[in-house]
C-alpha cells in the first residue's frame, strides 16, 4: 500500500469516528442518558453536540427523564460558603425499615450569594427562586448559575418576596413578587449525624432515617469545622436535575 493510500485510509477512519457521522436522533438519545454534569461537558465535543443539548426539546426531555428519579436537595450555609447536597430520595417513605440510610450522591460548595435568602421551599422543574438584596434571583443548582431579576417596583423600598411558578400551557416560567417587610429565615440546626423524619399519615407515626455525608466527621475535617451544630437553611424534596438556563 502506497503512502497516499495509507493517508486516505486514516482519513476515512477519522471520518467514520467523527461525532457528525452518527444520526442526530441517536446522539440525542445517548446524551439524554447521561448525568447533567456529563451533558454539560459534552457540549465541548463539537458544535453539533452543543446545538443538540441546548435545544428546548432536549432540555424538556432531559427534565422528564430526571423527574423519574428525583432527589432531596439540602442547603447548608456556613460563613461565606453555601454547601449543596443531593441525596437519593427515599421513594418508599412508608417503609418501616429504621436501619435504612440515605447517602449523599453529589455535593459541592460555592460562594454564598451576597444577601440571598431562600424563602421558597419549592423546586420548580429544577429551578429555585431566591431573594437577593431585594431583587428576585433564579438559581439552577445543577448548572450552579444565578440570574438576578429586576425588582418590579422601585417604590417597594422595604423589599419583596418572590415565588417561582411554571405555566405548562405555554411552557413559561413566571415569578410572583409581593411587597413585604424584611423576612428573617429560620434555619434547622443539624448535629452529627443528620437525621430526616418521614411521617406516615396512615399509621400516624414518624420514621427517622440517618443521612450519611452531610455535616459528618469527614465533612467537618475537610472544611475545618468543629463539633458545633451547623445550620441547614433549606430542604427541597422532589428536586430534579435541569439543564434550563436561568438567564
Amino acid at each position: 500500500m502506497t503512502e497516499q493510500q495509507e493517508k486516505e485510509k486514516k482519513r476515512g477512519k477519522r471520518r467514520h469516528l467523527s461525532p457528525s457521522y452518527f444520526h442526530e436522533d441517536l446522539i440525542s438519545e445517548v446524551l439524554l442518558r447521561l448525568a447533567a454534569k456529563s451533558v454539560a461537558k459534552s457540549r465541548c465535543v463539537s458544535k453539533l453536540w452543543s446545538s443538540i443539548t441546548t435545544l428546548p426539546c432536549f432540555i424538556r426531555s432531559f427534565e422528564a427523564r430526571s423527574s423519574k428519579s428525583p432527589c432531596l436537595l439540602l442547603l447548608l450555609e456556613e460563613g461565606s460558603k453555601l454547601f449543596v447536597f443531593s441525596l437519593a430520595q427515599d421513594q418508599n417513605s412508608n417503609n418501616n425499615n429504621n436501619n435504612k440510610k440515605l447517602v449523599v450522591v453529589n455535593s459541592y460548595a460555592i460562594a454564598s450569594p451576597q444577601g440571598c435568602s431562600f424563602l421558597s421551599a419549592q423546586s420548580v422543574n429544577g429551578l429555585i427562586c431566591g431573594q437577593g438584596d431585594g431583587d428576585p434571583q433564579i438559581w439552577n443548582p445543577t448548572t450552579r448559575r444565578f440570574s438576578t431579576l429586576p425588582n418590579p417596583e422601585s417604590s417597594w423600598s422595604s423589599g419583596s418576596v418572590s415565588f417561582l411558578g411554571y405555566d405548562p400551557i405555554d411552557g413559561t416560567y413566571k415569578v410572583l413578587a409581593l411587597p413585604c417587610e424584611p423576612v428573617y429565615l429560620c434555619s434547622t440546626v443539624c448535629g452529627n449525624p443528620v437525621h430526616i423524619l418521614y411521617f406516615d399519615p396512615k399509621g400516624n407515626s414518624f420514621r427517622k432515617v440517618v443521612v450519611e455525608g452531610v455535616a459528618d466527621d469527614h465533612f467537618r475535617r475537610l472544611y475545618g469545622f468543629g463539633d458545633e451544630p451547623l445550620d441547614i437553611i433549606r430542604a427541597y424534596p422532589n428536586h430534579i436535575e435541569s439543564l434550563m438556563s436561568p438567564y
